[in-house]
């Protein structure tokens, strides 16, 4: 498959997702674009707020040894990939 179809099936997948998120069909447009702003938003703060989270990661059958320990790791290897 060439790079242009490539494209124009991203594209087509894309128009796609947004049309299926249209909720008033009276202002397709704005519904559209309040779709898609309400997206990007939620996907850039899970990312850039993921390290300011309020209350601890919890995981199933983890002790609170075994949370300290992924913290010191976590902490360990942030510190390795600002170097």
């Amino acid at each position: 498959m060439n790079r242009s179809a490539q494209i124009i099936i991203i594209f087509f997948r894309f128009m796609g997702d947004s049309k299926r998120s249209i909720k008033n069909k009276a202002k397709v447009e704005g519904s559209i674009y309040a779709s898609y702003l309400h997206r990007e938003t939620t996907y850039f703060c899970s990312h850039f707020f993921n390290s300011f989270m309020l209350s601890p990661q919890s995981y199933r059958n983890e002790t609170q040894f075994d949370r300290q320990t992924n913290k010191n790791k976590e902490l360990s290897n942030s510190g390795q990939q600002r170097k």
